[in-house]
């Protein structure tokens, strides 16, 4: 193996685990930090649509997060697809491969210079053109034009490799601080605090919008009237089982902190962190 077919395999390495270690490293930093919050935020929504409204700002933080991991798997992949051109098109390459790779003494000892190149080039092209040319003639020149070809061919390759591997670490590097940036904002729209373990009495005061949203919610007509049991979800945003006037069997109501103030009874048994 060449230096420069070596080098490209080294590229290609490195690309593989850091393009691997994205996707694996977010789901389980996403996971760790996000998940139960999310699935609690999604037990104790009310519906779809509210749920949606009332976060936002977590979908965009998760639509930022497979943004970012597409963008550097893509990328990765450029790494991984790019290889060596065929040996006419680097011939016949507008921007002068073939003398760039010359010129870095890709095709020493063969040859110096693009001139004596393409000079062997030619002639053997005339010669094997010629009415009376023998393929089977073994030729001095290609001794020389296939070794040097097949180099510049694999420093096309690593050339390659190069500009896509920049482009790869440019992303890699913004695509992972978009990723963290994500998991820190999205919890400012997810419930936080103590979990609510067991039952607990709580005293809830609404205002009209209260009443308004635990009709709307419940059909229990009177808050006044009613008994609330915080029963899940955290202390910043508790699932209340509600009985009362015309409350249905088993009714739960989320209040918004806005709409109601929830207070643990006194003498209840409730964490020193609670509400």
């Amino acid at each position: 193996m060449s230096v420069y077919g070596g080098a490209g395999d080294a590229y290609r390495d490195t690309t593989k685990w850091m393009a691997a270690s994205v996707p694996l490293a977010t789901l389980v930093a996403a996971g760790v930090a996000l998940g139960p919050r999310v699935v609690q935020s999604v037990q104790t929504a009310s519906s779809v649509s509210g749920w949606v409204g009332g976060h936002w700002l977590v979908l965009l933080c998760g639509a930022a997060v497979v943004g970012a991991v597409a963008w550097v798997l893509a990328t990765g992949a450029r790494v991984l697809s790019a290889g060596p051109s065929l040996p006419v098109e680097l011939v016949k390459d507008p921007d002068g491969a073939v003398g760039k790779a010359i010129g870095d003494g890709v095709a020493l000892p063969y040859y110096g210079g693009a001139p004596s190149f393409y000079a062997d080039l030619d002639a053997w092209l005339e010669d094997i053109e010629a009415p009376d040319a023998d393929p089977a003639m073994p030729d001095s020149r290609l001794d020389r034009l296939v070794p040097s070809l097949v180099a510049i061919g694999e420093w096309s390759a690593l050339h390659e490799i190069e500009v896509a591997y920049k482009d790869f670490r440019r992303a890699f590097g913004l695509g992972v601080l978009c990723i963290v940036l994500a998991i820190l904002v999205a919890p400012v729209q997810l419930p936080s605090g103590p979990a609510v373990t067991a039952p607990t009495p709580v005293t809830v005061e609404v205002g009209q919008a209260g009443a308004d949203d635990l009709w709307s919610k419940t059909g229990c007509t009177d808050p006044m009237m009613s008994t609330f049991t915080a029963v899940a979800g955290t202390w910043d945003a508790p699932v209340l089982a509600v009985d009362g006037p015309d409350c249905p069997i088993g009714a739960t109501w989320v209040p918004s902190r806005t709409d109601a103030d929830v207070r643990p009874v006194r003498d209840a048994a409730v964490p020193a962190s609670g509400r």
